[in-house]
């Protein structure tokens, strides 16, 4: 799934619409993350693991955007 959705926007980057080496970036982190989540639910037997795991990720990066944002504000 990550390679077909790296191709979609791969399409998208040749027209100049995004930037191909941030792509090939992301299909790198993307690969890997899924490989990640993947070994924790053969690890686990199950979804939960990489669903809260994902949670958490997703919290720590929204985190972090936030604060690199200047158009939000601070708490």
């Amino acid at each position: 799934m990550t390679v077909v959705l790296y191709l979609y926007n791969a399409a998208f980057a040749r027209q100049g619409f995004a930037d191909e080496a941030k792509l090939v970036q992301d299909l790198v982190w993307a690969t890997g993350m899924g490989l990640v989540m993947g070994a924790l639910a053969l690890a686990t037997g199950g979804l939960l693991a990489p669903v809260v795991a994902h949670g958490v990720y997703d919290m720590l990066a929204l985190h972090y955007i936030r604060r690199l944002s200047s158009h939000w504000p601070l708490p």
